[in-house]
């Protein structure tokens, strides 16, 4: 993984799924999303504005803690809420998924976009962490 001196983001997550297998982490902790095919994200993936807009997360951020990432959105004129609405733009699904989760790889939060977006036509997008990481130049960040 590390024979470029690069770890991307798919080295990144096979790495920490071996660590966690190996430590057990992956039954107590949170797990990577097994199937991310199965995830209802938009398709085509949007480009992402953020003035005046409004973002869910939901699951575990690979790249920051909840609150950079909040700050990051903020930052960029979007505001973070808690929960999807109609007025809701983004929902970002975080590369590892919560044990939380109501089912193996989405919870109440994804059905709740998913309703909305396909049921009440609502403007929702549902992206993935890497669709928001790669939105911003994290360099500069």
């Amino acid at each position: 993984m590390l024979e470029d001196n690069l770890l991307d983001d798919d080295e990144e997550l096979e790495l920490l799924t071996l660590l966690m297998d190996i430590t057990g982490g992956a039954q107590t902790f949170n797990k990577p999303i097994s199937n991310s095919t199965t995830l209802p994200l938009s398709d085509p993936m949007p480009e992402i504005t953020y003035k005046n807009k409004a973002f869910v997360i939901t699951g575990t951020l690979l790249k920051y803690k909840r609150s950079e990432a909040k700050e990051v959105i903020e930052n960029l004129g979007g505001k973070v809420v808690g929960a999807p609405s109609s007025l809701t733009d983004y929902l970002i699904i975080a590369q590892l998924g919560s044990k939380d989760w109501m089912h193996s790889t989405h919870g109440r939060k994804i059905e709740k976009a998913v309703k909305l977006r396909d049921e009440d036509n609502a403007k929702i997008a549902i992206i993935s962490e890497k669709h928001w990481l790669d939105s911003f130049n994290i360099k500069n960040i």
